[in-house]
């Protein structure tokens, strides 16, 4: 049955010897959704689970679902969802489940140690080779752990984010505090984000039990990438996945893609940053062409003190400028990124020069990754 996975594995990526821990040169997943087949002489313990009946309006029972109970199920850290819907199982699951080797995340090395531990808890036999390959995929947190240079710094390395970044007129960031900064579009799609934070804080704070019994040392000093995949179109468009097949868990993991690279460069405008960053010392010497580009100026600079930062409210001073009362997109870029510039202007020299040596340096790694 093994070989079957080797073979994908070639068949996906043509050189399974090039597979590493830490360096992604294949998927690294957190948060994990899944539903796939049930194995041939499919075991499990029908006492760790609960029988959930839906039932029509006649009475007439429609469908029959096993879930795990709550004693066996919080027995192990990141197990949530355990079901047995017909010949389906229903599986959601966290790096969690993988204690002191939680920093590594799921990996292709790791998934036989989950594997391992939702059957010592369900008393099910599905194996590596299933879960791989008989699976569709509904959730996939794309994560990966960035080893700073620079110790003791976690929470620069968060500002230099917020600092460094432009994007197109939908991008929208949330810093919260020190400890994490947001990147999101401006969508419908609440999960169209990418998280910067600091995962030994949110540990501590919100998993103290987890961080109480397991070994957690390797996460000082590192700061997580994170985007949470929560459609089939998404991982078929980030993974190059055809259309006509549905992704699963092996599809994944083992696609090389630099996903959270592209992610970045989709959300933020690199060459901007960069242009923006690298002329930091220059930055109160720029000329205007003529007057009106001047008052303009201030005038954004005026008005973006005035409403507290909301752009928004900017934009709609500048929709009576227009007949169908929409501000073009080009304007609303030179709008952002001459407010981008003013808010770098207001930074002290010594952080603009910290905040953009850490900018570069998170934007390399996720290039190298």
């Amino acid at each position: 049955m093994e070989q079957i996975v080797v073979s994908l594995y070639w068949f996906f990526n043509k050189k399974i010897g090039e597979m590493k821990t830490q360096k992604l040169q294949t998927q690294r997943g957190d948060t994990i959704h899944l539903v796939m087949n049930t194995p041939t002489n499919f075991q499990y313990d029908e006492s760790l689970f609960n029988t959930k009946l839906k039932i029509d309006d006649n009475g007439v029972v429609i469908s029959e679902t096993l879930v795990l109970k709550n004693t066996p199920k919080q027995s192990i850290f990141g197990l949530s969802e355990c079901n047995i819907i017909d010949d389906k199982l229903d599986l959601k699951f966290s790096g969690k489940i993988l204690g002191d080797d939680y920093f590594e995340g799921i990996t292709l090395d790791t998934i036989p140690l989950v594997v391992s531990e939702i059957n010592k808890v369900s008393g099910m036999n599905i194996t590596t080779n299933g879960i791989l390959t008989e699976s569709t995929m509904r959730v996939f947190d794309n994560t990966f752990n960035l080893e700073l240079d620079e110790k003791d710094c976690i929470g620069d390395y968060v500002k230099s984010i917020q600092f460094g970044s432009v994007g197109n007129t939908k991008l929208l960031s949330n810093s919260y505090g020190d400890d994490s900064i947001v990147l999101r579009l401006d969508t419908t799609t609440t999960k169209n984000r990418m998280t910067f934070y600091n995962k030994l804080v949110e540990l501590e704070k919100k998993d103290k039990e987890f961080y109480r019994i397991y070994n957690t040392d390797k996460f000082i000093d590192t700061l997580r990438v994170e985007m949470n995949i929560c459609d089939l179109q998404k991982m078929r468009i980030l993974y190059d996945i055809p259309t006509y097949i549905k992704p699963s868990l092996l599809m994944i993991l083992s696609n090389k893609n630099n996903s959270l690279l592209k992610q970045f460069t989709r959300f933020v405008d690199t060459k901007t940053s960069q242009q923006i960053l690298y002329s930091i010392d220059t930055m109160k010497n720029m000329e205007y062409k003529d007057k009106r580009e001047l008052h303009e100026k201030f005038f954004l600079e005026y008005h973006y003190d005035l409403f507290k930062g909301n752009i928004d409210k900017i934009f709609e001073l500048y929709k009576e400028q227009y007949s169908d009362n929409r501000v073009p997109y080009r304007q609303k870029t030179l709008i952002k990124k001459v407010l981008k510039e003013y808010e770098i202007r207001k930074v002290s020299k010594k952080n603009k020069l910290n905040y953009t040596k850490k900018f570069n340096e998170i934007h390399q790694k996720l290039q190298t990754l």
